[in-house]
């Protein structure tokens, strides 16, 4: 898979730390305060916390999130939050765009 090097360095700075989102799994919800940014903007770090949009119902699992640095790209199929095994693809535009 290929990128333009725009999207290469977007990328990049999308995954560059995976600890960017930490998940209180012990409490079953995401905290924004919890939410570290590191090479990323902002509204990047929000739209990867999306993920997690039902606080009382999902759970966030956060070995799900994986960024593969080598391929220069994240995989959005792996940063879902599951209630038990159903899927909720509830990627943002962005991400999807970013990750694509």
């Amino acid at each position: 898979m290929k990128f333009p090097v725009a999207s290469k360095h977007a990328v990049t700075s999308q995954c560059y730390d995976v600890t960017m989102l930490r998940c209180d799994v012990t409490m079953l919800r995401c905290d924004i305060t919890m939410l570290r940014c590191h090479n990323v903007t902002m509204s990047q770090c929000y739209a990867v916390m999306s993920q997690c949009y039902d606080v009382t119902m999902l759970r966030c699992d956060v070995t799900m999130l994986r960024c593969d640095v080598t391929m220069l790209r994240c995989d959005v199929t792996m940063l879902r939050c599951d209630v038990t095994m159903l899927r909720c693809d509830h990627v943002t535009p962005k991400v999807t765009q970013i990750a694509r």
